[in-house]
């Protein structure tokens, strides 16, 4: 199922820009998909995602999604505002370097997640854990008052 979903994603993205009609079958891969890795992790890539990188990158994931954008919308912004022409478009250009560009990017995007999610998410995950403590501190006294000035 792995194996077949990795292969479902590839042809949806690879060929969605030629042909428009694929973008409908983006919501049935990606149920398929979320079905195929829900279970267990017994396949190749269910045991290729749980090496320690992996595993890194799934802790911020919220951050990278909430940051990729940013870095990807002025990335492009530099590059079309260093390297393109007024009459090229920046979806078509691609150098020699492109992968060395694309792979610094999602360098970027990883360090900056990393120093959002330590930063942001993770302080404020730990705030509301303290927060939820001291609710259930303040219920468990509540029901103890309860109990005494009770009439039972």
């Amino acid at each position: 199922l792995e194996i077949i979903s990795v292969g479902l994603v590839i042809l949806t993205v690879s060929y969605s820009g030629a042909n428009k009609a694929i973008l409908f079958s983006v919501v049935p891969v990606f149920i398929f998909v979320v079905f195929a890795f829900s279970q267990e992790n017994d396949g190749i890539f269910g045991k290729f995602l749980q090496l320690k990188p992996f595993a890194e990158a799934g802790k911020y994931s919220y951050s990278i999604y909430l940051s990729h954008a940013i870095v990807l919308d002025i990335a492009f912004s530099l590059a079309q505002y260093l390297f393109v022409k007024p009459t090229e478009v920046i979806y078509f250009y691609q150098s020699v370097y492109s992968y060395f560009i694309n792979f610094g990017l999602v360098l970027l995007v990883l360090g900056i997640s990393k120093v959002t999610y330590l930063t942001i998410e993770k302080t404020w995950i730990d705030k509301s854990k303290r927060l939820v403590v001291k609710f259930n501190e303040f219920d468990e006294i509540q029901i103890k008052k309860a109990s005494v000035f009770s009439l039972d």
